[in-house]
This record gives C-alpha cells, sequence and structure tokens, in this order.
C-alpha cells in the first residue's frame, strides 16, 4: 500500500530501487531516510485507522540553514493537515516537531499522503498520534456563536489580541514563523506580490503554507488572507482579466458586474484567499486622478447601483460558501 512521487529521473544514492528515481540515504543515526526532497514529490500510504479520533502529526526531519519548510497532509484526498517546520542546522541534524493542531480521524481504511510543499530537507519518519484533547467551545460549531467569541477572548493574551488587529504585507516575510511568533491576523498580497510558482496550484500552496504557521499556535486562529482582485485575480498568471470599473460602469448593467465578481471570487477562493479589496467606489469627476478607471462613474447613483452588485457577487449568500470571498469597498 505503499507509493511515492520523485521528480528527478536519477537515484542518486543508487541503493534502493536503482532503476527508479527514489532518493534515499543512510543517516547518521542508522537507517535510511527520504532526502534531495523536492516541492511537489509526495509519498503515500494505505493504514487500517483502529479508533476514530482526534490526531496529531510528528515528524522527525532535518534541513541545513534556517529556511521554512511544510508538508501537507491528506486523508482519503481530504487536507487534515499542513505542518510547518523551520531547518535544523543542518542536513543530519534531525528534530522531532510535532503539529500543535489536531484534526479528526474517522475509523477505517485511510489512504495517507505527504505532499512536500517546499525543497531541500530530509524526511527521516512521521507518526499519528492519537491525543485526548477535548474541543474548546470556541472551536465548537454547534454552540452559540456569541458564546464562542467569549470563550476565545477569555483565552487571548495581549499580545494576541495586538497581533490579531494586524495585517501585514507578504513581501519579505522572513523567517515565516513570525507569523505564529507575533500573532499576526491578517496578510496581504499587494500588486505584483506573487510566489515564485505564480499558478492556481503554487498559490495554494503559498496560502497554506501560511495558514499552516497561524494554526501551529496554541489557540490556532487562521489568518485572513486579502488581495487587490478589482478587475480579476490579476495577480494569478492565466486569471480572467475584465474591464476596468470605467468600461463596466459605461454598460450600466448590474447583473454583468454582479457575474463579473462571482467569477472572481470563484478564482480568488481557488487559489486559498478570502478577501478581495474590492470593489471600488470611487466617484471620480477629475479626470487627472491618476486612478479615475477605478471609477464605475461620476454619478453616485451609478457607483452605488454597479458597487452593490460586485460585493453581491463576490460574497454570494453565504460566506461559508467555497466559493464565496469577503468583498470590501473602498476608496470612497
Amino acid at each position: 500500500g505503499v507509493a511515492y512521487h520523485d521528480s528527478a529521473p536519477d537515484n542518486i544514492d543508487g541503493f534502493y530501487r536503482p532503476r527508479e528515481g527514489v532518493d534515499i540515504q543512510a543517516s547518521s543515526e542508522g537507517g535510511s531516510v527520504v532526502s534531495w526532497i523536492e516541492d511537489g514529490e509526495w509519498l503515500r500510504y494505505t493504514v487500517q485507522v483502529e479508533n476514530a479520533g482526534y490526531y496529531r502529526m510528528r515528524c522527525r526531519v532535518a534541513a541545513e540553514g534556517s529556511s521554512s519548510h511544510a508538508v501537507r497532509l491528506s486523508s482519503n484526498g481530504k487536507t487534515v493537515d499542513v505542518f510547518p517546520f523551520e531547518g535544523t542546522g543542518g542536513w543530519q541534524v534531525w528534530q522531532n516537531v510535532i503539529s500543535s493542531r489536531w484534526f479528526l480521524l474517522e475509523a477505517g481504511p485511510q489512504v495517507f499522503q505527504l505532499d512536500f510543499m517546499t525543497t531541500a530537507f530530509n524526511l527521516d519518519e512521521f507518526e499519528l498520534i492519537a491525543v485526548d484533547d477535548p474541543v474548546p467551545p470556541y472551536m465548537d460549531a454547534s454552540l452559540d456563536l456569541d458564546a464562542r467569541v467569549e470563550d476565545l477572548l477569555g483565552r487571548m493574551s495581549l499580545d494576541e489580541k495586538m497581533g490579531q488587529m494586524c495585517q501585514r504585507s507578504v513581501s519579505g516575510f522572513q523567517p515565516l514563523s513570525d507569523l505564529s511568533t507575533y500573532h499576526i491576523g491578517s496578510l496581504l498580497s499587494g500588486g505584483g506580490e506573487a510566489p515564485a510558482n505564480n499558478t492556481p496550484r503554487g498559490w495554494a500552496d503559498f496560502t497554506d503554507i501560511f495558514q499552516s504557521y497561524a494554526l501551529s499556535t496554541p489557540l490556532q486562529i487562521p489568518i485572513l488572507y486579502g488581495i487587490d482582485a478589482v478587475h480579476g485575480h490579476n495577480n494569478v498568471i492565466g486569471a480572467t482579466i475584465f474591464p476596468h470599473n470605467i468600461g463596466l460602469g459605461a454598460t450600466r448593467n448590474p447583473a454583468l458586474v454582479r457575474e463579473i465578481a462571482q467569477i472572481t471570487a470563484r478564482e480568488v477562493a481557488a487559489t486559498g484567499i478570502h478577501w478581495s479589496f474590492a470593489p471600488c467606489v470611487s466617484v471620480a469627476r477629475n479626470e487627472y486622478w491618476g486612478r479615475t478607471y477605478e471609477s464605475f462613474s461620476e454619478e453616485p447613483g451609478l457607483v452605488s447601483s454597479l458597487g452593490v452588485a460586485a460585493i453581491e457577487g463576490l460574497q454570494g449568500d453565504d460566506l461559508t460558501a467555497d466559493a464565496s470571498v469577503l468583498a470590501c469597498a473602498k476608496h470612497f
């Protein structure tokens, strides 16, 4: 029940399945380890889970330097944990790291997959550890919202409350562990702030890694991730780019603006982002203003009508829906 994907065609050490591209090397502590890991490679295991319950993941890893890494754990095709860790200071300097986030596993056969989301680390072993931690009230979706908020606020330190009120740009964010150290509540990808792999998959991995650091904190408060998707998800290569607001305003067609916002929301949500800093509801009356193109019209009534349509398209009827993103009317 074991499978693997190695992106390199050569078997570097040559002693395990030498005709295949499986990169395994001897460990300084005995046995063999998975090594020369590249982003996009994976391991897969078929396991019988004896008891349903909450689990955490333990990984034994080594990596040179202090760069940030992440592994995604999926069960039967569904992501249950994204596990972040920092470099250990050497290729054979092994550390056990345990996720603070717990996840629910059902009893029965499970196909576990470890997706390597970053490059250049070694993996010795991983283990799923059953935990008896009760779910705190603020994480219990069956409880009243006000009671959950009160419970969470009662658990937060002053530093955590301040961090949750802060938004930080993703550019120059190093080390990524700063996100959990300072309890950052929100991230922004501004114009041109894209991952090195500027594809939908690259963005989804990018946002998952940031989210994993937020969820590694004791309170496991997820981040809100925002982006300027004003006329489409325009930072992503291959996304649909629509006419700017000045052109859409000329149509005087709220149904069209609503449909465009729905399409944009699907593309934004598919990359793991929850929040679009749109629509622009400026009422431009001076063509020398450098962002006149972001205004639907110089007439407030039309701006209001099309702005509402854009918000309805982005958010839909239910903000918990997979294809819904939070709107943010801006630039009054």
